[in-house]
């Protein structure tokens, strides 16, 4: 949408389900490793598209037990 001196841009993101993993330390570590195969498989799917996280912190892991999927949230400095 153009405005004076230059663009504006809206990006529409969906809510993904699940849970914060900013308590993932208190996990036992069968929940941890298995949340953390989850993270591996999405981070490398993640990269496979050419998008780089910059602002890396549990804050920005959203986990979903049931189809044992973890998202990537909080883009807006994506590389």
């Amino acid at each position: 949408m153009p405005v004076p001196q230059g663009y504006l841009v809206f990006i529409v993101m969906e809510k993904v389900p699940g849970v914060s993993l900013v308590k993932f330390w208190e996990y036992d570590i069968v929940k941890r490793n298995k949340i953390s195969a989850s993270f591996h498989r999405s981070l490398t799917a993640l990269l496979k598209l050419g998008a780089r996280p910059s602002d890396c912190k549990l804050d920005n892991l959203v986990y979903d037990e049931r189809p044992d999927t973890c998202y990537f949230v909080d883009f807006e400095d994506t590389r």
